[in-house]
């Protein structure tokens, strides 16, 4: 069995100090992640409504997300950032470069399956690694549960996970 952590301090963390970590402390942190060899960061949300651009791991787009974190990029590292299914316009989303995010963490409502489907096919063509999160997993059945990863296996085989 292969494990592989994905490490979301900058965004999780957010939830305690209204995601006002400041520039400096952002890239302190970011740092100290790249230096214990994880391969997944998650640098924060991408949130239309109530993102900032700068100060914060709230991101109003993925630009703030470029100029405040990923200048210094270390190679062997993903970078990603969360949405919540319908709480950022993934059409704003720049076509993947080497600038941008290497991934979207796209999470979801069971209400929402089928936007967060066609959400993640446009994240996907737009070149950016998915990874998929049903929240509130109490909500789902272990039918459910099956049927969703059938219905990614089937819709998205290029999803890189199906968070449980």
């Amino acid at each position: 069995m292969n494990v592989v952590f994905l490490d979301c301090t900058l965004r999780d963390g957010g939830c305690v100090n209204d995601f006002a970590f400041g520039i400096d402390v952002m890239e302190s942190i970011k740092q100290g992640l790249e230096s214990t060899g994880i391969k997944y960061i998650e640098l924060g949300y991408l949130d239309a409504k109530k993102g900032q651009v700068k100060d914060s791991t709230m991101f109003i787009n993925e630009e703030s997300v470029e100029r405040q974190l990923l200048q210094n990029r270390k190679a062997d590292v993903t970078y990603l950032a969360m949405i919540d299914c319908g709480k950022f316009p993934v059409e704003e989303l720049p076509e993947h470069s080497d600038s941008t995010l290497d991934g979207i963490r796209l999470c979801f409502h069971k209400r929402q399956i089928d936007d967060a489907f066609k959400d993640a096919r446009k994240i996907l063509d737009k070149g950016y690694r998915l990874f998929v999160q049903p929240m509130v997993n109490t909500r789902y059945s272990d039918e459910d549960i099956i049927n969703l990863a059938q219905r990614v296996n089937r819709e998205l085989p290029e999803a890189e996970a199906l968070y449980i």
